[in-house]
């Protein structure tokens, strides 16, 4: 005790060492009491509620292979207090896509990362009845007679965009940007109709990658926190709602034009009580 009191940093070394020492003895504890040998196995952690977080956030792929090795196709890890259990292979398909509804549910593992990026009241932000309702809207738009319609689309715009960008008879070119960009030509078009694609080059490309930077790990852990990507898919979600609520309004004045994009067969569609689907979803 003289020692500690003379020497502060003496006492703050010890103080460190001991609460090392309870976190690492509380995580093991903690594992011990837990343990359910009919469950999949469990990664060994020393930091409650922390988990694996921090090895799994550096590298997700590496992680799941390393335990992969030791534990096989199934098993369990601690992740900010969440116990996630990875399935791989066609074990692990064949457990997760053959699994009953009442045993696992995707809504309760996606919504906060679905929701930033598709908004409310789609996809995994609805019971899985009304998202099968959605799916079914979704899938009378990836008709075969939808895609005959579609191909003249996307002759038209890889045609327009090589005249654009390929004028030169040899030259290097960023191959993966390049097929990136005419997929979001081609799909604004074919699915969203000519007036979305003619927004394009107004910024509404960046919106999407806006939403599209929100599928990241602390957005599946966290519904909302203030940090910049959430304000920033909230204000990219205004933005779109102002765009397409115009062109829905615009359709809607002029019943006459025919149209045979995903926009028009949503607008279209109704769910099994006869309710249509919103302007927002």
């Amino acid at each position: 005790m003289a020692f500690m009191a003379r020497s502060p940093v003496g006492c703050a070394v010890v103080t460190v060492v001991l609460l090392v020492s309870f976190v690492v003895t509380w995580a093991q504890l903690e594992q011990k009491m837990n343990y359910n040998p009919s469950a999949p196995p469990f990664v060994t952690y020393y930091v409650p509620f922390i988990g694996s977080m921090i090895e799994f956030g550096i590298h997700p792929v590496k992680f799941m292979r390393k335990h992969q090795a030791i534990h096989g196709n199934f098993f369990t890890f601690l992740m900010f207090g969440r116990r996630m259990t990875v399935c791989i292979d066609i074990d692990g398909n064949d457990f997760v896509f053959n699994a009953k509804h009442s045993n696992v549910t995707a809504e309760d593992a996606y919504n906060s990362l679905t929701k930033p990026v598709f908004g409310e009241g789609v996809v995994y932000d609805v019971p899985n009845a009304v998202l099968m309702e959605q799916k079914r809207m979704f899938k009378a738009g990836l008709s075969i007679d939808s895609f005959r319609a579609y191909i003249p689309i996307f002759v038209l715009e890889v045609n327009q965009y090589v005249d654009r960008h390929w004028k030169k008879d040899e030259d290097t070119i960023d191959l993966l940007k390049a097929i990136s960009e005419m997929i979001i030509m081609t799909a604004s078009h074919s699915m969203l109709g000519p007036e979305i694609r003619s927004k394009l080059y107004e910024g509404v490309a960046e919106l999407y990658h806006t939403l599209d930077g929100c599928f990241t790990p602390i957005h599946f852990l966290f519904e909302w926190l203030p940090l910049p990507s959430y304000y920033a898919s909230e204000k990219a979600h205004a933005e779109l709602d102002q765009i397409f609520s115009k062109v829905i309004a615009e359709r809607r004045s002029n019943p006459n034009v025919k149209h045979t994009d995903m926009l028009d067969i949503l607008m279209t569609s109704k769910y099994k009580n006869g309710e249509s689907m919103s302007d927002k979803h």
